[in-house]
């Protein structure tokens, strides 16, 4: 089975989030917390309305593909694929799936990256039970 979510903008790269964790840690973990609230926003609209998520929590092991949408190339790939962790940790907060750990997510199939000018900002992710 595969499931597909849409993040309608850009996430944070690594380097923000470690600013924000250099501040404080109590900084850190409420920027980590609402970016993942964020996200859990849009992946109750795709349970809900779009209907391209689970309701419940998916029992086999998955794979990941995600696209990276940015309208510029002023930051790096890794910073920006870094964001991966807030999906993963919103995933399992909506209970979409029971856990991040290599039980349930046995690989990362594909990393794209478009980035420029003609692009959105946006994150798409599939979801592929295995």
């Amino acid at each position: 089975m595969k499931y597909r979510l849409e993040i309608p903008f850009k996430l944070p790269s690594l380097n923000e989030y470690i600013n924000k964790i250099n501040s404080s840690y109590y900084v850190g973990n409420q920027f980590k917390k609402s970016i993942e609230d964020e996200i859990i926003l849009e992946i109750r609209r795709a349970i809900n309305k779009y209907k391209t998520l689970p309701k419940d929590a998916i029992e086999k092991p998955v794979k990941l593909k995600v696209y990276w949408y940015e309208d510029n190339k002023k930051r790096d790939l890794d910073n920006i694929a870094s964001s991966k962790k807030f999906i993963q940790d919103a995933l399992v907060r909506a209970g979409v799936l029971k856990n991040d750990s290599q039980k349930y997510i046995v690989g990362y199939e594909k990393d794209e990256f478009f980035c420029g000018k003609e692009y959105q900002d946006r994150v798409i992710v599939e979801i592929e039970e295995v």
